[in-house]
């Protein structure tokens, strides 16, 4: 299914111009990741194929049944409402119960006629997997306490609220959206990058990203396109980033314009593959210990089973023992005779 066109757009800010004539399109799961040095206007073309900023020249067409959702880099919420009210403020009707029966498993769990009911229509609306991937998301991005203003969080929470909120709406929408994520491994830690690889890359979305994290990228990308000011069109790779843009000018652009980004990222990596490299070994002894522990129960088990008692045959006519006292022998003790 064809997602969206791009033809010929162009922006630009004053007398900089920051891309000309760009053309491409999106098909349905393709996931594409955009890069280019800093200040060459990724994030607004981003903004302009959702509908938030409008290019000087060119046209962008969306397919009329596709929902495009937005992760941006500073995203609006309504500072004064709650995350829950933040993260679930989509009008629809499996939103809505859901919404209720987790808030009553949070602040009433013990009314019990009132959980009933709610469960009762989350059936009715089919809403139980999504159910399961809120909490799954809400979760994994640590996102609790969530009656808390927004305008209380700090600006990591505010980012990981704008992610949690885009991915949710994402699942409302399976199959029939077009998700853009601008840098959404900001903010995140190392094991939150690790499970949005993971959950980006086994969802069927279509997607179009901009991230510094080259090792995200590869992990989620099939797909990537090089915006380059110098030329009036985009170049297009296939392979994963590392196979591909080491030896390009693109490879060249990145790390010229985000060498201390790539600096941290490149921490990151490390201390991911530390990490893993860790928990495998935790866990290898993990499985040692508890097969060792094992043989050890088995060999106090078998210590502790009796021996066969080894008795020498018995006559079947024998009575039992009865032990006599030997018999008295009547000993007179020599007498002494003290008389004078």
């Amino acid at each position: 299914m064809h997602y969206a066109s791009v033809e010929n757009i162009s922006k630009s800010f004053g007398i900089r111009t920051l891309f000309k004539n760009i053309s491409f399109y999106v098909e349905e799961g393709d996931k594409i990741a955009f890069v280019a040095r800093n200040g060459s206007g990724k994030s607004t073309l981003l903004k302009i194929i959702a509908g938030l900023d409008t290019p000087d020249s060119g046209t962008i067409w969306v397919h009329k049944d596709i929902r495009v959702i937005m992760l941006q880099q500073d995203t609006p919420f309504e500072e004064h409402k709650s995350i829950w009210d933040n993260v679930l403020r989509m009008d629809n009707p499996v939103v809505k119960v859901v919404k209720a029966y987790e808030q009553c498993l949070e602040e009433d769990p013990d009314n019990i006629e009132k959980l009933t009911d709610l469960m009762a229509l989350v059936d009715e609306n089919n809403a139980w997997n999504f159910e399961s991937e809120l909490k799954q998301i809400l979760g994994k991005l640590n996102l609790h306490h969530l009656n808390e203003p927004v305008k209380n969080l700090s600006g990591g929470q505010r980012k990981r609220v704008a992610l949690a909120q885009s991915l949710i709406e994402m699942q409302l929408h399976e199959g029939r959206c077009l998700l853009i994520l601008d840098e959404p491994t900001n903010h995140l830690d190392v094991s939150m990058i690790e499970w949005l690889e993971d959950y980006l890359s086994a969802q069927k979305v279509t997607l179009l990203l901009v991230t510094h994290d080259r090792y995200f990228l590869d992990a989620v990308c099939n797909e990537i396109l090089e915006m380059d000011e110098e030329k009036e069109k985009l170049d297009k790779y296939y392979k994963s980033y590392t196979e591909t843009f080491e030896q390009t000018h693109a490879f060249r652009i990145l790390a010229q314009s985000t060498s201390l980004q790539m600096l941290h990222r490149e921490a990151s990596r490390l201390e991911r593959t530390y990490y893993r490299a860790l928990n495998n070994l935790l866990r290898l002894r993990q499985v040692r210990e508890s097969s060792n522990r094992k043989i050890e129960k088995r060999t106090e088990s078998q210590d502790r089973t009796p021996a066969p008692i080894h008795q020498s045959p018995i006559a079947i006519n024998e009575s039992p023992t009865t032990h006599h006292k030997p018999p008295a022998t009547d000993h007179k003790s020599p007498t002494t005779d003290h008389s004078p």
